[in-house]
């Protein structure tokens, strides 16, 4: 693991400012976590600031991190509960004032929101500013023993709102969208994420299973929570009742089953408010039809118009916000699902259709896997790699939908976006083998399509099994010059075989192409011996557009540390999630809390310009959250172990645009320009630089601190 530790000036270690719920924040002595209670009804919605830390890529690109929400403490045996299925929204709005007022804001270890975990914070007033919107969401629960709570599921979501001009101070606020009951002795329900859009759409499915209590929910259901209307003066339980907050949730799918004990219907998506003039929610079923609100609160006719040509579909349906000129009805964006080509049993096809607003097939194209004598038959355009020398299996498809991956989320399988040219850009996860969960031998296929028709494939990763040496290889990750640092490798090198795999999540596509996911990865020379760290990785796969072809960037390891500005307080990443195990999958399946293709915002990070930013320029990503465990060292000692009293937590991470706070006006560059702009608001009284909520002479030599050093 990586322990070089990632600290800020010194003057700049004691600013900051942050709530407790997720955020930057430690709980105080004597306590051992500030998550909050998820069933205080004074703790339904929490306002606060989290500035955002840096971490250094193997490009050395400084990217912005941050803890934007923890999950929920439901447990008395768990620091906080297990999150699951996450998502951020496709589309970031501009916006004339922030969702709140006023926000919590703390400068010192120990402060924060929790009443009885933290010390009393202060407050930041957000009047007068305006900028950027994005939503946010995640499923939580907790597993523990019958008499803890053992079945205790919320959903949380919420906004991040941002000054394009100081793009790395995050207005986050985390709502309560629904929970199970109203007690820790109920659970009606159990939840899958999901999307959300902007606008703050929570969209998430719903089920009984391991339901208790009086009315608990019935059979398969989706729900719509406009998170920003909760009357956060109550819960909103959902049950065979609906949801009590009724004025803020839309019960959209009503007890809807195929067939018993099946998971019949899949986690949602959406069509974003803003793009379609209301939230639409989108969802496929078990019965091989695709289903659309094509009216306001209702539940349109099933239809198989999304997938023609095709014997099913498989999996969670996925959204882009672009139009595509393929598509020449469309107005509000496309989806896509994995689907069976038709007289072909594999899934070997991504569907791709266009949509009106109200949900409705515009368009379609298939996607096909190309072949050769039965093998998949793709050239990775950058290493020369041939998948019919390594993956000899007639059997190999698309994957990533078995198991958990139906009623948990989270959503979806396949990613799809434009790039800058407006071709059509398509990816998913094959497993090599073709033998279903566990296949540690995967690889990310991603395909072009012109408007006119054309396409072509390349390969943006993969791991296989080397029959010579019987060792695993993987597609290299490099350094900025293109020297390999490392490569992927199977999950099996990391975990020890349990789970086996499979060795990478589902891929994210960014706003201009670049693909995006978690995999396990061999990082050379890391040990005091010479010898290869084993560990999970964040990855970019950076777009050629040129030449079609991906390079690999690590942008966040397991054991990096990160410092955080507003516990002042450094906090290690000691858990990216890929694989699981279950009582039918032993060897792993993929895990719902891993990072999915609704975990990238495809809009440019702050005030960019889409059409002139190079591929590898960090503002291409509008914004990525994923699940991490991590650990605080609240006792300074510089290791990071819960048993001499540091902090752990399940923390919902944010990883945006470069971060700079020199570039005081967000254009990309620190000049002249971000130092007489800082000036004036200095001056104005409106430079807190460092975030102890005041302007003053600290903020100035903090501010030429950062601006001598550049970005």
């Amino acid at each position: 693991m990586n322990t070089n530790r990632i600290r800020i000036a010194a003057l700049v270690m004691l600013a900051g400012a942050a709530p407790s719920l997720a955020q930057d924040s430690t709980a105080k002595t004597g306590s051992t976590s500030d998550a909050l209670n998820p069933y205080s009804t004074t703790l339904q919605r929490t306002n606060y600031v989290v500035d955002l830390g840096r971490v250094t890529s193997s490009w050395g690109i400084t990217w912005g991190i941050a803890p934007i929400a923890k999950s929920s403490k439901s447990s008395v045996f768990f620091s906080n509960s297990f999150l699951n299925a996450q998502g951020i929204s496709r589309e970031t709005l501009n916006v004339g004032s922030f969702a709140a007022g006023s926000y919590a804001a703390w400068a010192a270890a120990g402060a924060g929101v929790s009443p009885t975990d933290n010390d009393a914070p202060g407050t930041v007033s957000s009047s007068g500013l305006s900028g950027k919107q994005m939503g946010w969401l995640f499923a939580e629960a907790n597993s523990s023993s019958a008499s803890d709570n053992a079945n205790y599921d919320a959903v949380i979501a919420g906004v991040i709102n941002y000054d394009p001009g100081a793009p790395s101070r995050l207005y986050v606020s985390r709502i309560n969208a629904a929970i199970d009951g109203t007690t820790t002795g109920e659970s009606f329900a159990s939840f899958g994420a999901g999307s959300v859009d902007a606008n703050a759409n929570a969209h998430f499915r719903a089920d009984n299973f391991a339901a208790t209590g009086a009315n608990p929910l019935q059979k398969k259901n989706a729900f719509r929570v406009r998170a920003l209307n909760r009357n956060t003066a109550t819960l909103n339980t959902v049950s065979q009742l609906g949801g009590s907050d009724a004025a803020a949730t839309n019960w959209l799918v009503q007890n809807f089953e195929l067939s018993a004990n099946a998971t019949d219907l899949s986690v949602p998506t959406i069509i974003p408010q803003s793009i379609a003039g209301r939230p639409v929610l989108l969802t496929s079923r078990f019965d091989k039809n695709y289903w659309a609100e094509t009216t306001a609160g209702v539940m349109g006719a099933p239809t198989a118009t999304h997938r023609p040509g095709t014997n099913d579909h498989r999996g969670a349906l996925s959204y882009s916000r672009f139009n595509f000129a393929g598509f020449a009805s469309a107005t509000s964006g496309m989806s896509c699902t994995l689907v069976k080509p038709d007289a072909d049993t594999l899934t070997r096809g991504i569907s791709v259709w266009g949509l009106d607003a109200n949900g409705n097939v515009t368009n379609t194209r298939l996607i096909q896997l190309p072949t050769s004598a039965g093998q998949i038959n793709i050239t990775d355009n950058d290493t020369g790699l041939n998948t019919t020398t390594v993956y000899p299996a007639t059997t190999s498809e698309f994957d990533h939908y078995r198991s958990l991956a139906g009623p948990r989320g989270g959503n979806g399988q396949p990613a799809i976006g434009t790039d800058q040219a407006g071709n059509l850009i398509a990816s998913a996860v094959v497993y090599g083998n073709g033998t279903g969960n566990g296949d540690a031998q995967t690889f990310c296929a991603v395909a072009k399509s012109t408007p006119a028709g054309t396409t072509t494939w390349t390969l943006a990763g993969y791991v296989y099994l080397d029959l010579g040496s019987g060792l695993f290889v993987g597609k290299p990750i490099v350094d900025g010059s293109g020297t390999p640092i490392g490569q992927m490798t199977a999950l099996t090198n990391v975990t020890g075989g349990i789970p086996f795999g499979p060795s990478m999540s589902a891929p994210a596509i960014d706003s201009v192409g670049n693909v995006w996911f978690i995999t396990a990865a061999e990082l050379y020379n890391r040990l005091p011996d010479g010898s290869s760290d084993f560990d999970n990785v964040l990855v970019r796969a950076v777009y050629n557009p040129a030449t079609f072809s991906y390079k690999l960037e690590k942008v966040l390891e397991l054991g990096d540390e990160i410092f955080g500005p507003n516990s002042g307080t450094n906090y290690q990443i000691r858990f990216l999630s890929i694989a699981t195990t279950t009582s039918t999958a032993t060897i792993g399946t993929v895990s719902p809390s891993t990072l999915w293709s609704q975990n990238v915002n495809q809009d440019v990070y702050g005030n960019a310009d889409r059409s002139t930013l190079s591929t590898r320029d960090p503002r291409t990503l509008g914004g990525l959250v994923l699940n991490a465990s991590i650990v605080y060292d609240t006792n300074n000692d510089g290791d990071y172990d819960t048993a001499l009293g540091d902090q752990s937590y399940q923390a919902l991470m944010f990883i945006g645009g470069s971060f700079c706070k020199a570039d005081w006006n967000g254009d990309g560059s620190v000049d002249d320009f971000d130092f007489f702009d800082f000036l004036n608001d200095l001056n104005l009284g409106t430079a807190d630089y460092n975030g102890d909520t005041s302007t003053d002479d600290f903020d100035f030599f903090d501010f030429l601190n950062d601006f001598n050093a550049g970005c």
